[in-house]
């Protein structure tokens, strides 16, 4: 599933560089924003599923700590996927069309993990993960205090 994941992730980021480089010469600039910042979120999305390293802990565990759970990386799939689906300033209809439609698609896998459809990672990883996250976030930002 993982790698899945991140050949989805760097495929946004493929499609979306392209698009840019392509739009350069024609000055788009809505178009080469657009590129811009799906190649961003392309990498977050990458980056998501490298969870378990240091850089996406701290990354991550700061700016978007909804990443670290199925929900949340299924709906930030969601939205990178809508986002491709039959968007012409991404090199190709088509193209852009089938990874909008393998995003969703990852989308929805991580939706039926999260709610016990499917079977993901072994709950002792998943706490394991939760667990590294809980203890990178006391670090960083104090221990909670109830």
């Amino acid at each position: 599933m993982r790698g899945f994941s991140v050949l989805c992730g760097v495929s946004i980021v493929g499609l979306s560089a392209t698009g840019f480089g392509m739009n350069l010469s024609s000055h788009s600039l809505n178009i080469m924003i657009k590129c811009a910042w799906l190649m961003t979120f392309g990498g977050v999305h990458v980056l998501s599923e490298f969870r378990t390293f240091a850089v996406s802990q701290r990354i991550l565990g700061e700016n978007a700590p909804f990443l670290f759970g199925y929900p949340g990386r299924g709906l930030f799939s969601l939205f990178l996927g809508s986002s491709c689906l039959a968007d012409p300033a991404l090199v190709d209809v088509t193209v852009s069309t089938v990874v909008g439609l393998t995003m969703v698609f990852n989308a929805i896998v991580h939706f039926c993990i999260a709610v016990g459809i499917l079977k993901g990672c072994n709950e002792d990883s998943e706490r394991e993960n939760h667990e590294l996250v809980q203890e990178f976030v006391d670090e960083e930002f104090g221990a909670p205090n109830y």
